[in-house]
């Protein structure tokens, strides 16, 4: 929370992973997902918002399960590699938003290169690509 709080919005941000392969825990907000689409009003207190994250946990964990039910996270994986046809399902399901006022560990989404020169893969680096700005 900021000192904003509570005329605008907190952030809801997930620290620790609890599925197997939808990652939330990159640093976007998932205040909207939690409260599942509902507008922030200032009447709400942090009490609500706590007592909605179990049922969001439980929600994703069986849209994941269905997914891998359905094979839709191979599918995935397969489109980053390979053009797909448009007749093959795919996970589209979409958590969270970045904010752009938010500090973010990029080491998430690229490759880095430790002091003996070995090459630590990226939470995200199949799937995200990080390009340098244009001045």
């Amino acid at each position: 929370m900021d000192h904003k709080y509570p005329f605008s919005q907190p952030q809801v941000f997930c620290l620790t992973k609890f599925t197997n392969y939808i990652d939330l825990y990159d640093g976007r907000d998932l205040y909207t997902e939690i409260l599942n689409g509902e507008e922030w009003r200032v009447a709400r207190n942090l009490h609500e918002i706590i007592a909605c994250i179990p049922e969001f946990i439980e929600n994703t964990k069986q849209a994941e399960d269905q997914a891998l039910e359905k094979k839709e996270i191979e599918d995935t994986k397969n489109l980053l590699s390979q053009t797909q046809s448009e007749d093959d399902p795919i996970l589209t399901e979409v958590y969270g938003r970045y904010l752009l006022e938010t500090v973010y560990d990029l080491s998430h989404f690229q490759d880095t290169l430790d002091a003996e020169g070995k090459i630590h893969e990226g939470k995200f680096s199949s799937t995200c690509r990080v390009f340098k700005c244009q001045e």
